[in-house]
This record gives C-alpha cells, structure tokens and sequence, in this order.
C-alpha cells in the first residue's frame, strides 16, 4: 500500500507498540521524495500530506478566512471565501537582526485592512475605473487545530539571493481569538536550523499524557524544557 495513510498508520503503530526502529521510507516514498538529504519545504510537504490523508484528519486543520474589498469611491463591497491548511505570517525583519518577532503582532498585522492606493488601485465595476480600495481579511471559520506558518525565508535585493531571517520568536503558550471565540493551546513547534541553502528540522511536542516537552531530532527523542 503506497497511500500517505496507510503509511502514516503503520508508522503510528509502530510507535505505539515500542518497536526499537520506525522507518519513515514508506512515507518519504509517498511523497515523492528520491533524496532524504536534500533540504525541503516543511510547510509544503505539511499541505501536501494534509491533501492526501483522509478528509476526517485533514478537516480538523481546515479553516475558511473571508477576504473583503471595498471601493472607496462608492464604498461597494465584495468579497470571497477561500479554504486553508494554514495561515502565514511574513517576517518583515532584517535578516541579521536581533529584533524579537511576536506571533501576536504578526497575527494583528495579517488581519489588519490595508489600503490599495496609486499602481496598486483596483478596477471597481460600479466606477467604471481603478479606484483607492479597502482590504481586509477575517476568519470564517476557525479551525480545530490551527496551524501559523512564519515565512522566514526572504528575497535580499542587496545580496541578489534569499535569506533566512534568523531574528529570536515570541511564542504564546495560548492565543484568544474573540471572533468565535476560540482559544487556542500551543502544542508543537517545527523548528529550522540553518540558512536558506540548507539546515535541519526539528520538532517539539507537548504530551497529552505527562504536559511535558519532548523534541523529536531524527531518531533522538528528549525530554524538553522548551
């Protein structure tokens, strides 16, 4: 059986039974993936495995955000549903800077209505031409388990090459969502170590059963003071 399911499940299984190994090339193999050595896209391969699973786990990490534009000349509104697996957050800070990012701030700023004015003015129907227009975007429909994707990788245009932003995150323990309202409890943390051209994942996880941390480094699992 090749399906990301059935691999997904007999990996578990294994875990659950405390087998000395667990091998993870049925899974690697599912996704196409020819080279374990070779950096990838974690928040790719997330969606990827999150749309190839069975709907009843993929839909606990499915949410609808509601994307609204307003013309400022006659004020008409439009405005479109579109699903996601999770919500990224752009990094604007300088890449070897020391300033802290705050998830927080980056949800505010990602929720926050912005105004499309000069080269960036959109065409409104009503007017009959590019107008100044009103952007925002809200959650329609939360979640189970929601997942924030920090966009650290960036185009430097004085380097002419990508970089990785390696400024220190601010991560709250809970987040509060006064729409729902929901309230949110971190649970796990995908962490990169390296730069843009190559690095390592790992990976910390809350235990349901203990309320500890543990982090997972290939096939080193220790408990973790995060």
């Amino acid at each position: 059986e090749e399906s990301i399911s059935f691999q997904l499940k007999k990996l578990f299984k294994n875990l659950e039974e405390g087998q000395n190994t667990a091998e993870t090339t049925g899974i690697t193999t599912s996704l196409g993936i020819t080279c374990v050595f070779e950096q990838q896209d974690a928040e790719e391969f997330f969606q990827r495995i999150l749309n190839a699973v069975d709907s009843d786990v993929s839909k606990l990490y499915r949410g609808t955000l509601m994307n609204t534009t307003k013309c400022l000349g006659c004020e008409e509104c439009n405005t479109d549903m579109s699903k996601f697996l999770d919500i990224p957050l752009p990094v604007d800070i300088l890449h070897d800077s020391n300033e802290i990012y705050s998830v927080e701030n980056g949800l505010e700023e990602f929720f926050r209505s912005s105004k499309l004015s000069g080269d960036n003015q959109l065409y409104c129907d009503r007017c009959n031409d590019k107008t100044d227009t009103e952007t925002r975007t809200e959650v329609a429909d939360m979640p189970h388990i929601l997942t924030l994707h920090l966009k650290r990788f960036d185009y430097d245009y004085g380097q002419r090459s990508y970089v990785k932003i390696n400024c220190p995150v601010e991560i709250p323990l809970t987040l509060h969502f006064e729409e729902e309202p929901r309230k949110y409890e971190l649970y796990a943390v995908c962490r990169h170590i390296g730069s843009y051209r190559g690095g390592h994942y790992k990976a910390f996880i809350k235990s349901f059963e203990d309320d500890n941390w543990y982090s997972f480094n290939d096939s080193q699992v220790l408990k973790d003071g995060i």
